[in-house]
């Protein structure tokens, strides 16, 4: 999932990036209610303080969700081993 509806930060270099990563047994998707409300309450903040967010990504685990779906084959075969701790090295690099 990649949410950048409002452009408004896009080429503000003060603005953030959120990453939201989920834990074994879950998918990206269970971030939605959390970023829609988050996204909610700073767009409904208007003051100097306010967090400026340029792009929202919630990021699936190679074995989970969509991303499951995609890297059917792979997995299958098994070419990739899912493990959280690479998952996280992968993210970080």
């Amino acid at each position: 999932m990649r949410a950048s509806e409002k452009k408004a930060f896009q080429n503000d270099a003060d603005a953030i990036t959120v990453l939201a990563l989920h834990s074994t047994s879950s998918h990206k998707e269970m971030w939605e209610p959390t970023l829609e409300a988050l996204l909610q309450v700073l767009e409904e903040r208007n003051d100097s303080a306010r967090v400026k967010i340029r792009e929202v990504w919630a990021v699936d685990c190679p074995n989970h969700g969509h991303a499951g779906v995609l890297n059917r084959e792979v997995l299958e075969r098994q070419l990739l081993t899912p493990n959280c701790e690479y998952f996280c090295t992968d993210i970080d690099n």
